[in-house]
């Protein structure tokens, strides 16, 4: 009681610095608060467009074709809840921060200038070996087919039994740059899909973009109790007596105030 009688004393004394001492905490707490109320406010608008966004193309300041839709920031949880296939890829890698799914369609036509190549016992062959304009498409093969002449009364006819068309060598080659940037206060992800020869093309076309930042799953609690030194200002009580000024020691401590 004698402790509590002191305490009381000070405080009445010193009315005006704990009264202003209060004032800041309580100030401190609010503008806190306010600033996680802003920040829960800002993730669920974020989401909200990442959930409902459709991917837009547009062209960038380089001239390049580019397609973007707004990308998710949520807990580990949540995405499993939203989104559970991005969720089941982000378990199957450790400290993955960001992960996307994007999907594409490529579509071309052209044409080869026919070859035919006589092979033995009448068999023949159609080579074609095929590039892109763009050069992101390329197929090498061959068509094969039997062809044998014969008279049929006083005509000369020609038999053609089909064979095989087999590809030799097909391959699609085409470059991504992906990024994440801000637009009208989104995060968005952006693919930029390239040709071998880095410039851009409108036959490859980006018709799904789902991306979800989960670095937050990586960051640990932090620890509501804790032990070292410390230095402050306060009120101190030494050899019965109550005062305040510097000080300095060490304490076991439970944070309130977290930042």
């Amino acid at each position: 009681m004698e402790i509590i009688n002191k305490i009381l004393e000070f405080i009445k004394k010193n009315s005006t610095l704990v009264l202003s001492i209060s004032l800041v905490i309580v100030c401190f707490l609010y503008f806190k608060q306010c600033n996680k109320n802003n920040q829960n406010d800002t993730i669920q608008n974020q989401n909200l467009h990442a959930l409902h966004d459709t991917v837009v193309k547009y062209v960038n300041k380089g001239g390049e074709v580019s397609y973007q839709k707004a990308i998710m920031e949520m807990s580990k949880s949540d995405l499993k809840k939203y989104n559970p296939d991005l969720y089941n890829d982000v378990l199957k890698d450790k400290d993955v921060k960001v992960i996307t799914k994007t999907e594409y369609v490529y579509r071309d036509t052209g044409s080869v200038k026919n070859r035919l190549v006589e092979l033995k016992d009448n068999n023949f062959s159609l080579p074609f070996d095929y590039t892109s304009t763009d050069s992101i498409l390329k197929i090498k093969g061959e068509s094969s087919f039997n062809a044998t002449s014969y008279l049929d009364g006083d005509k000369a006819k020609l038999k053609i039994l089909p064979g095989y068309t087999c590809f030799d060598d097909t391959r699609v080659q085409f470059g991504l740059k992906i990024g994440i940037k801000k637009d009208k206060n989104l995060n968005k992800i952006f693919v930029t899909p390239t040709t071998p020869n880095g410039s851009t093309t409108d036959k490859l076309t980006v018709t799904s973009i789902d991306g979800a930042d989960v670095s937050n799953l990586l960051n640990p609690k932090k620890k509501k109790f804790c032990v070292g030194p410390y230095v402050g200002y306060g009120i101190n009580f030494s050899k019965g007596l109550v005062n305040y000024g510097p000080s300095i020691g060490v304490s076991l401590q439970y944070k309130i105030i977290q930042f």
